[in-house]
């Protein structure tokens, strides 16, 4: 990941709020560790392995985020997104995506192409149908 690419997900978290890695007291779904927000220390920010962005009323994400490629966890939360960005689908050491409680209409297929992908939480959106490539991904169910 180039420098630019770390100065465009920095601006866009200063933009939208998101707060520095702070330790939070509920069950993530990522992990038990109980971190949320996006850290500000590049070294950090590159080898991090699970992101918690939920509840900060994000409706896109930038374009890079695809390019932390130590991604194992992602929790998008409690967000307004209606689609899920595409360029997610390039975070190959992704094993667990949390997508619960936002307003996704749909839900594209090339997810099911993530070779570490497993889990899929999708509960309390909007889906009207679910590719079959990737229902045995799903861990809870439409609403």
């Amino acid at each position: 990941m180039n420098h630019n690419s770390l100065n465009q997900i920095l601006k866009w978290a200063d933009k939208n709020k998101i707060d520095d890695l702070k330790f939070i007291d509920y069950n993530c779904e990522c992990n038990d560790k109980n971190y949320r927000g996006l850290p500000r220390d590049r070294e950090v920010l590159l080898k991090i392995k699970n992101l918690n962005l939920s509840e900060y009323n994000l409706n896109d994400i930038p374009e890079e985020i695809g390019d932390l490629q130590n991604l194992v966890c992602l929790n998008l939360d409690f967000n307004n997104f209606t689609l899920l960005p595409y360029n997610l689908c390039n975070l190959e050491n992704l094993e667990t995506l949390s997508i619960s409680e936002n307003k996704l209409t749909k839900i594209e297929e090339d997810f099911s192409f993530l070779p570490n992908l497993y889990r899929i939480n999708i509960v309390g959106n909007n889906l009207k149908k679910i590719p079959n490539k990737l229902v045995h991904f799903i861990v809870n169910t439409m609403n």
